[in-house]
C-alpha cells in the first residue's frame, strides 16, 4: 500500500488551515500562502537526514530454462539477494 503524501486544507469551523501528521493535526493559521510556507517547512524538517553518499547495491538473479525458473539465491534456504558495497564516486 502507497502511503499519501499529507495535504493542507481548510477547516471552516475555525477558520484555520491545517494538516495531519502522522496522528498529528497541526494548524497552520488562517492566511494561505502563510500556511503553504508553514507546511514546506514542516514537510522539510519531516524529511529526515540527508541521504548519505555511500550506498550499496542489491540485486537478485532469476534463472530461466524451458522446464521453468528458479530464484538465485533460493529464497527458501537463504536470503533472495546480494548486497554489494559501492563506492560513490
Amino acid at each position: 500500500m502507497i502511503k499519501r503524501k499529507p495535504k493542507p486544507w481548510f477547516h471552516k469551523q475555525s477558520g484555520n488551515w491545517k494538516v495531519q501528521l502522522g496522528t498529528k493535526q497541526i494548524n497552520l493559521g488562517s492566511d494561505e500562502a502563510a500556511a503553504w510556507d508553514e507546511y514546506n517547512r514542516l514537510m522539510a524538517a519531516s524529511a529526515g537526514p540527508e541521504k548519505n553518499p555511500n550506498y550499496d547495491l542489491q540485486y537478485y538473479f532469476e534463472a530461466r530454462h524451458a522446464e521453468g525458473g528458479a530464484l538465485w539465491p533460493n529464497w527458501l534456504n537463504e536470503t533472495p539477494y546480494v548486497v554489494t558495497p559501492v563506492i560513490a564516486p
